[in-house]
């Protein structure tokens, strides 16, 4: 392997514009190939032209504000559109817990929702009890990483999950053809 033919994921983001953390996640998801050596991924050089294709991540629109997932009553607020959660330290949220994977979920924030995908755990991921491998967040959703509980929470009214909404909308009934506005029959 001659250093030469490659580069740093620091000299690849200079180079493409894009953020070393994208580039990490392209490499986790084995979008984009790379070899860890002494600690540090490389990127062959000839692997930078199928790069442009993958490399650009979608446009991230704003976070809404006090979103957090709240991890043993500790709320640790989300501020980039892209949060892993697992037992590794270089996690964005380190879950402490033996039975959580080392990279074990991804909380994404896109057109204007939150989404969890699970990252191949070996224990699972769970909202509300029921185990996913990708599912929308709603404020006050329960999460599960293998026996690790988490809360989402979000004040946000548009993540309020419809389905839990109880608002009533009662119709009133349209009169009769043959019926004037109070009720009462139409003489000619």
């Amino acid at each position: 392997m001659a250093l030469d033919d490659y580069l740093t994921t620091s000299e690849v983001a200079a180079l493409k514009g894009v953020s070393v953390e994208h580039l990490a996640r392209l490499i986790r998801q084995d979008q984009l190939p790379a070899t860890k050596k002494g600690g540090i991924w490389l990127i062959h050089k000839p692997d930078l032209d199928a790069l442009d294709a993958i490399a650009q991540p979608p446009t991230e629109e704003p976070l809404p504000e006090k979103a957090f997932i709240l991890v043993k009553d500790q709320p640790i607020p989300l501020t980039s559109a892209w949060t892993r959660l697992g037992r590794d330290l270089t996690n964005d949220i380190v879950v402490n817990n033996p039975s959580v994977s080392r990279f074990h979920a991804e909380v994404h924030y896109n057109e204007s929702r939150f989404l969890i995908r699970d990252l191949g755990s070996s224990g699972g991921t769970f909202v509300n009890g029921n185990q996913v491998s990708e599912a929308p967040l709603f404020a006050g959703d329960s999460i599960r990483l293998a026996s690790a509980p988490l809360t989402f929470m979000a004040p946000s009214a548009s993540l309020t999950n419809p389905a839990e909404d109880q608002t009533l909308l009662i119709r009133r009934p349209k009169p009769a053809a043959d019926e004037g506005e109070a009720g009462e029959q139409n003489t000619p």
